[in-house]
C-alpha cells in the first residue's frame, strides 16, 4: 500500500517535506487538519487525528499542490476537498491496484 510516512515528496518540480506536528495547523485563523506552504515547500498535518483522517488529509493537500502546479486558477476549497476525498477513497476501496 502506500507509505504514508514518507518525509519527502514531489509534486511537479517541487520537493516538499511532509510533516506531521502534534500541535493545531491554522490557516486564515481557522484550525485545518493540514496545511501547504508552496513557497517553503512544505506539507504539515496534525499528528493528533486518527490515521484515516491524517491520510485524506495528506491527499487533500497533495491536490493543492497539484493544481497550484497544473492549473491556471485554484479550485476551490470545496472542489479540492471533494476529489481529495473520493480518491483516497478510492485507493482504500481497490488496494490490490496500489500494491
Amino acid at each position: 500500500m502506500i507509505d504514508y510516512n514518507q518525509k519527502k515528496i514531489k509534486i511537479g518540480y517541487k520537493e516538499y517535506n511532509v510533516e506531521y506536528v502534534n500541535h493545531p495547523v491554522v490557516v486564515d485563523k481557522k484550525e485545518c487538519y493540514g496545511a501547504i506552504d508552496y513557497n517553503n515547500h512544505r506539507i504539515e498535518i496534525d499528528n493528533r487525528y486518527c490515521d484515516t483522517d491524517k491520510e485524506a488529509c495528506f491527499w487533500h493537500e497533495v491536490f493543492h499542490g497539484l493544481f497550484n502546479m497544473h492549473l491556471p486558477k485554484q479550485l476551490t476549497e470545496e472542489d479540492n476537498e471533494l476529489l481529495a476525498k473520493g480518491f483516497y477513497l478510492f485507493i482504500k476501496d481497490n488496494p490490490k491496484l496500489f500494491k
